[in-house]
This record gives structure tokens, C-alpha cells and sequence, in this order.
């Protein structure tokens, strides 16, 4: 246990170092901070993300950074400054693929929606502040009904068919529709008499159909989730090619296989690791009788805290006296302690660390179970 949480603290520890020293300004943070805020700038302004004109505008947004970073001399960057260059690159790269993997989604399921194009009108016109007559208006929304029951009655009754994870993305984009739609429309009503008047009555009956069509997808979208295997992770697989895609994301030059491999041998290693424990202690290879004495070794009432500080001194003297890395002063003395609540310890039993190490100790209104449960960590 004692080694365990040395172990913890060093890396607590080196984190906090590597930070504290790699705070230096860049010349790549203007950068960083632009590209994010302008992201979030078009991600809030098309709020309808399922459409032709949300991934054209995208495509130019990314394209055009990747031309703006080509313009600064990688040469003269400091190391960090390369770091930080070739990260918000990946990180561009990584938004133009989820964006063409989603325009390939949209698609092969822009059939499931053949009414958008009166819903993207009526949100465009809202967008630039444009008038609309209420009468054409209601006309169009009369149709819009009509073309997504139709649409609704055909799926109903299998003359339009889709797989399951169609009708999970038809879904998400009609539910989409629903919210781009319900706010445009307040943008009108009650502003604008003549728009109010005439489209008062039909504009819930749309919004009723639209939600009917999303229930009927989602009974075929529910298909679509993977269900619980046993392990309590559920998600649906997304294949070599894509974990690869993610490998490669995280700059981790391994493939799936050989990760394997390396989970393997290391899982034997820690294997053989128990035994010696285990012999050490006196259990000779009944590594789960070690292992329960373990569990059942923790300090005393109230003495949790003054471990936890012993061990982050121990781990900061470990570093230094070996000279693996230079821990500067404020870090020693920054890092600070508080103890986890009964809520917390339910999914952080034992502590966290970063700046502040969370500490798990059982409290006096605690269960039994739930005591031992934080002792136990």
C-alpha cells in the first residue's frame, strides 16, 4: 500500500514539474486561442450541423487554418513552441476527419429527411434578420407537415427502410431540427403581428409532427446501442481503420495487435511481481490472502493526512536526491490537501492528486460498508 502510494505521489509530482516548466509563452498561443474561439464562434452560429452549408463552411475554416500554420517557420520555433505547432495541427486534422466522417453519415441519411430544405430556408431568413410573410410562411409549414408524416407513414410501414444506426443519425438530425426550428420561430412570434397571426395555429402542429417522426425513428435507433457486455463500458465498435485513425491521433506508433502483445507481457510481469509479494509476506503463492492484508492495512482514525503529506515530501526528496527531475520551489509548496465527502468517495474511493490531493477517509455518518469500501481504497 505504502509503495503504491509513493508511487502515486512521483507522479504527482514529475506532472507538476513538467507543467510549472513548460508554462513558458509560446508563440503558438495566440494561435491555439484563436482556433478554438472561432470554432466554437461557427459551432454556435450554424446551429444546425446537419446540413450542406454547416460542412462547406467548415471544410473552408479548417483548410484555412492549415494554410495559416504552413506560413510560420517551423525552424525558428522554440521546442515547446514545435510541440505546441505540430499539436494544434493534429488537432485540426483530427476536426477534418470526424467532420467528413459526419458529412458521409449526412449523406447516407439526408434521404430520411427530404422536408429540410422549408426548415433550413425558414432558419437562414431567421438568421440575417429577414421578414417573412406570414401567410407563405403558414403554407410552407402546412406542407412541411404533410411531407414528414408522409415520410413518417412510409418508414411505419417499411416502404422506406433504413438500418439502425441510419435511424440513430436520422434521429439526432431531426432532433436537431426541433431545436433550430423552435428557436427561429420564437425569433417571430409575438414580435411580428402579421407573422404571429397566421402561423400561430400550424407552427405546434409541425413541431408535433416532428417529434412523432422522432419517435418512430428512435424505436428502430434503439437497435443501434450496443448493450452491456457484462464489463458496465457500452459503445458501439468502430473498427481497425478508426483505431488506428485514434492510435495515430495520439502520436502512439503502435498497432492494435502489439499493444495487445505489450498488455500481455506486462500483465505476466505483474503476475510474477504478486507471487514475489506475496512469498515476501509470508503467503507463499496465495497471492489473494496477500492481497486481502493489504486491503486491510490503512492508517489509524484521523491519521489518513499526515500519511498523505509524509508521502508527497518522500516522493518530492525521491526525485531530487536521484536527480530525475528539478522540482522548482513553488511547486513544493503550492500543492495543498482537503479531505473527499461521503459523495465523492462513492467514485473516488481512494484520493485524487494535481495540485490538490483529494484525500478518501471515511466520515462518522458514513455506513459500515461504505467505511470499509474508502479503506479498502
Amino acid at each position: 500500500m505504502r509503495k503504491f502510494l509513493l508511487s502515486f505521489f512521483l507522479f504527482i509530482v514529475i506532472s507538476q514539474s513538467v507543467k510549472s516548466q513548460n508554462s513558458e509563452a509560446s508563440l503558438l498561443s495566440p494561435f491555439i486561442t484563436q482556433y478554438q474561439a472561432d470554432e466554437n464562434m461557427f459551432n454556435r452560429k450554424y446551429a444546425l450541423k446537419r446540413s450542406d452549408e454547416y460542412f462547406k463552411r467548415m471544410e473552408t475554416f479548417y483548410t484555412d487554418w492549415l494554410s495559416k500554420l504552413k506560413l510560420l517557420s517551423f525552424d525558428k520555433l522554440t521546442t515547446n513552441e514545435r510541440v505546441d505547432y505540430l499539436l494544434l495541427k493534429r488537432d485540426i486534422n483530427v476536426d477534418i476527419r470526424a467532420l467528413k466522417q459526419n458529412e458521409t453519415e449526412f449523406a447516407n441519411t439526408k434521404f430520411t429527411v427530404p422536408f429540410d430544405n422549408i426548415l433550413i430556408d425558414f432558419e437562414q431568413k431567421r438568421r440575417v434578420g429577414t421578414q417573412q410573410n406570414g401567410k407563405e410562411t403558414a403554407q410552407k409549414f402546412q406542407q412541411l407537415i404533410e411531407t414528414i408524416n408522409k415520410t413518417d407513414k412510409a418508414f411505419e410501414n417499411g416502404s422506406l427502410k433504413i438500418n439502425p444506426v441510419q435511424a440513430n443519425w436520422a434521429q439526432q438530425t431531426v432532433n436537431q431540427h426541433i431545436t433550430v426550428f423552435t428557436e427561429a420561430y420564437k425569433f417571430y412570434d409575438g414580435y411580428d403581428p402579421q407573422f404571429t397571426k397566421e402561423t400561430k395555429k400550424v407552427y405546434p402542429e409541425v413541431l408535433e409532427a416532428l417529434k412523432n417522426y422522432s419517435k418512430t425513428l428512435g424505436k428502430s435507433a434503439k437497435l443501434s446501442i450496443a448493450k452491456d457486455d457484462g464489463s458496465g463500458i457500452i459503445g458501439n465498435p468502430i473498427g481497425r481503420a478508426s483505431f488506428l485513425d485514434l492510435l495515430n491521433d495520439e502520436m502512439i506508433a503502435y498497432t492494435p495487435e502489439q499493444i495487445e502483445a505489450i498488455a500481455m507481457k506486462e500483465f505476466a510481469w505483474c503476475d510474477a511481481e504478486m507471487l514475489k509479494a506475496s512469498q515476501q509476506m509470508g503467503f507463499g503463492n496465495d497471492w489473494k490472502k496477500a492481497l486481502e492484508k493489504v486491503k486491510t492495512a490503512y492508517p489509524e482514525l484521523g491519521k489518513q493526512p499526515e500519511l498523505v503529506y509524509e508521502l508527497a515530501n518522500e516522493a518530492i526528496n525521491f526525485v531530487e536526491a536521484n536527480k530525475l527531475i528539478t522540482v522548482p520551489q513553488l511547486a513544493k509548496e503550492g500543492w495543498r490537501m482537503r479531505m473527499l465527502s461521503p459523495q465523492e468517495q462513492q467514485f473516488a474511493p481512494f484520493f485524487l492528486g494535481g495540485e490538490s490531493v483529494l484525500i478518501a477517509y471515511p466520515t462518522q455518518d458514513m455506513t459500515e460498508d461504505a467505511k470499509m469500501m474508502t479503506l479498502r481504497g
